[in-house]
């Protein structure tokens, strides 16, 4: 048998990437569907966010919606 560890992928590379999800609670009687939606923020500007309902409990709807950052990366070519 092999030892466990030499089986796991190795781990990422530094990154500026940067990924999180994130669960909220909204009202029973204003449901959200599964769908994108078109959020506007003061400093991160606007961007589609798409949300999905993942459970109901007894007061609240819960959602989840994951967020991926990815740093952008641009080449230069001289134009002349």
């Amino acid at each position: 048998m092999e030892k466990a560890a030499a089986l796991l992928p190795p781990p990422p590379e530094p990154s500026s990437d940067d990924s999180f999800s994130v669960v909220f609670r909204g009202a029973r009687d204003r449901p959200l569907h599964q769908a994108t939606y078109s959020v506007d923020h003061t400093s991160l500007g606007t961007f589609p966010l798409f949300v999905v309902p993942i459970y109901p409990d007894a007061d609240a709807l819960n959602y989840e919606a994951i967020f991926n950052r990815m740093e952008q990366q641009y080449r230069t070519r001289d134009l002349a």
